[in-house]
């Protein structure tokens, strides 16, 4: 009998320590709630960006590579390849056998 007193007394304890981490996870995310309401915190995961993806973002918007390669083509008298629907099915039995 003693047996069963002590593991129903070590379940008690386990569920006792369960619970009360429970709790406390439970009153930090409340304490971090009311933090971020007030303003106190900011959104955590917010993208603010670091200074060198702002950086990036700068560069990246200032370059018009694709702009620029279009009108030299244009320039030049080069028409853009042709999009994948206009390439040929690759059915051989419509193209001329090689001699």
């Amino acid at each position: 009998m003693a047996g069963i007193s002590d593991t129903f007394n070590g379940s008690n304890a386990a569920l006792q320590r369960a619970q009360d981490k429970i709790a406390a996870a439970q009153a930090h995310a409340g304490a971090l709630d009311e933090l971020l309401e007030s303003g106190v915190l900011d959104e955590v995961g917010a993208n603010h960006g670091d200074d060198i993806q702002k950086e990036l973002d700068q560069i990246g918007a200032g370059s018009s590579v694709d702009s620029e390669l279009t009108a030299l083509k244009a320039q030049a008298g080069l028409a853009a390849p042709p999009a994948p629907a206009e390439l040929g099915s690759g059915d051989e039995s419509t193209s001329t056998p090689a001699p």
